[in-house]
This record gives structure tokens, sequence and C-alpha cells, in this order.
């Protein structure tokens, strides 16, 4: 067998240590407010602050569920490399993208002094809209 007759695996994202890194401390950052956010609220009693502990976990949630959105992402750009992103929507939902010639208007050719004569309102257009009487 030649190497071009075997099936490759597809291409994966590499997850990088940084990237770990980077979300362990934004997800630390969210749990320490949640935490910090927990003593005010024992030591105030406001219930803002007993709202604020439960969003800083959403938060870090997010952070986490974003992440592996984004990686989804990638992997499936990776394995779709030799189509476009356009192609690909076409393949899996089948929509048209082309528009008949005869749906569109004809487009009239006209020089630019032809098209700003068309296109400057007259003095009498701009004062009708205005609402001004026009003397004659």
């Amino acid at each position: 067998m030649t190497g071009t007759d075997e099936q490759h695996p597809p291409r994966r994202f590499k997850i990088r240590f940084y990237h770990i890194v980077i979300l362990f401390l934004g997800v630390g950052v969210c749990l320490l407010a949640a935490w910090w956010q927990w003593a005010r609220f024992k030591f105030t009693g406001s219930m803002q602050n007993f709202g604020y502990v439960l969003q800083w976990p959403v938060f870090g949630f997010f952070l986490v569920w974003a992440y592996k959105r984004y990686v989804d992402y990638e992997n499936e750009l990776l394995a779709d490399a030799d189509e476009s992103p356009v192609e690909r929507e076409i393949r899996t939902k089948g929509i048209i993208t082309a528009i008949d010639e005869d749906f569109l208007p004809t487009q009239v050719n006209t020089n630019v002094e032809e098209f700003n004569k068309l296109a400057t309102r007259t003095r009498r257009e701009v004062r009708e809209t205005r609402g001004e009487q026009f003397d004659q």
C-alpha cells in the first residue's frame, strides 16, 4: 500500500499546557471571588453579595464551556480543511446560494453627468419636503 491509500486519522487541535494553566487561573479567580463574596455576605447579610456568590461560579463554568467549544470548533475546522465553511454549510443544510439572473433587475448604464442629473434634487423638491410653498 502506498501512503496515499492509507486512511489518516483527522488532525486534532493541540491543547497546550498554557491553555490549561490560564483556564485553571480563570476558574480559580472566579472561585476566589465567590469565596470573597461569601465572606462579605456573612459579614453584612446583604442579598446582593449572596447573588454574587452564585454568579461567580457560573462565570467559571462559562470559561470551561467556552474553551471546550473553542476546541470543538478548531477540530471541526481541521477535519474539514479542504472545504470552506460556506461549502460545509451548504453541504449540511442544503442552502441555495446562487440567485437566478432573471430575479435581479437589469442594470442601467449611465455616464456620470446623467447620473448626477438624475440624483440631484431640485429646489422645488427640497422645499416641498420642508413643507414650504414654492413661489411661481
